[in-house]
C-alpha cells in the first residue's frame, strides 16, 4: 500500500469520476483503476461497486475512506512540520459535537484565523460518542464536546460553562408558570418531549441529570431530530417541549416562540477541549490546543 493507491482512491470518491479524478492527479485512467484495484487486493475487501457509468461506495469502502483520509492528513502534516520546503497545506482538523460548534467555536476560530492566516481550519461535525471512537483509531486528534466520557485514555479539558434548560412552546400551560422557578417536574414528565439522538451530549447529561434528582420515570419522548435548530422549530410550532443547552437556545429564542425555563438543582455543565494522553501533537496543533487552554 502507498499514499498515491490512497490519494487516488480519496480522489475518486470526493470527484465521483474516475476521468476527473486522473485529471486532478495528472495519472491516466487506467493507473487511477489499477490505484484503486491494488487497494482492494492489499485489503483484501471491495470498496467500490462499479456500474457501466457509476460507482457506489460499499461499507468496507466508506470506513476506508474515513481511514484513508486521516492517513494522507497526517502525511501532509508530517511535511509541513518536518520539511521547510514543503508546499503541503497546514491543515487543522476538529472535530466536534453541535454545541461546541455553534456555541463557543465561531469566535475562537475567528481570533485564532485572525493570527494564523496560513492554517486552514477544518471543522468536521460529529457526537460524543463517535468523537472519542474516531480518536482511539487516531484519525482525529483535538476534538470538543460538551459531555466527559469516562476513559483514563483522554484528557477532558473544561473551557466553558453552560445550563440545561426546558424550552417550551409560548402558549397555555407554560405561560402561567413562574418564569424565575424551575420547571415543574410532573410537566417535565408529562408533556411531549423532542429531543437529539441518545448518544448526544445534551441527551446524556439530561439523563444523567434525572438520575441525580432520583427520577427515574422515563419523560415521554415521541421525537429524535438530527441538530439543535430542527428541535427549536418544532418546539415553537407546539409540537413538545425539549431540553437544550442555553448557549444554543438563547441566540434564537427572541425570535421564536418560545418560553425558557430552568431545572431544578442543575449544576453547570462543562464544554471540553479533548486529547488523548499518549497522542503527540504537531507543532501547529499544539499551538492550537494551548490558545483554546490560555483562554479558558
Amino acid at each position: 500500500m502507498n499514499f498515491s493507491q490512497l490519494q487516488s482512491f480519496i480522489t475518486v470518491v470526493q470527484l465521483h469520476s474516475f476521468s476527473k479524478a486522473a485529471d486532478q492527479l495528472h495519472f491516466s485512467q487506467s493507473t487511477i483503476t489499477s490505484h484503486i484495484s491494488e487497494l482492494e487486493k492489499e485489503l483484501g475487501q471491495q470498496l467500490l461497486v462499479r456500474s457501466t457509468r457509476n460507482f457506489q461506495l460499499t461499507e468496507a469502502g466508506m470506513s476506508c475512506y474515513s481511514f484513508a483520509v486521516a492517513v494522507v492528513s497526517r502525511k501532509n502534516a508530517l511535511l509541513c512540520e518536518y520539511n521547510k520546503n514543503s508546499q503541503a497545506q497546514k491543515i487543522l482538523r476538529i472535530v466536534t459535537s453541535s454545541l461546541p460548534v455553534h456555541s463557543y467555536l465561531p469566535k475562537i476560530l475567528t481570533e485564532y484565523h485572525s493570527t494564523h492566516a496560513d492554517v486552514f481550519l477544518k471543522v468536521v461535525p460529529s457526537d460524543s460518542y463517535t468523537i472519542a471512537e474516531a480518536m482511539k483509531e487516531h484519525q482525529v486528534h483535538i476534538a470538543f464536546c460538551g459531555y466527559e466520557a469516562k476513559n483514563k485514555n483522554y484528557i477532558y479539558t473544561p473551557i466553558a460553562k453552560d445550563q440545561l434548560i426546558v424550552i417550551t412552546p409560548d402558549s397555555e400551560p407554560f405561560r402561567s408558570l413562574d418564569p424565575e422557578a424551575p420547571f415543574p417536574e410532573e410537566l417535565l414528565l408529562s408533556q411531549p418531549m423532542i429531543c437529539r439522538a441518545p448518544i448526544s451530549g445534551t441527551r446524556l447529561e439530561f439523563e444523567k441529570y434525572l438520575v441525580s434528582q432520583e427520577i427515574y420515570a422515563k419523560p415521554i419522548v415521541i421525537c429524535e431530530m438530527p441538530d439543535t435548530f430542527s428541535i427549536i422549530n418544532c418546539v415553537s410550532e407546539g409540537m413538545g417541549i425539549a431540553v437544550l443547552s442555553s448557549f444554543e437556545v438563547q441566540q434564537v429564542a427572541a425570535k421564536k416562540k418560545l418560553l425558557c425555563f430552568s431545572l431544578k438543582n442543575f449544576p453547570d455543565r462543562s464544554l471540553y477541549v479533548v486529547k488523548q494522553k499518549r497522542d503527540r501533537l504537531l507543532s501547529y496543533e499544539r499551538e492550537f490546543y494551548d490558545y483554546v487552554l490560555e483562554r479558558v
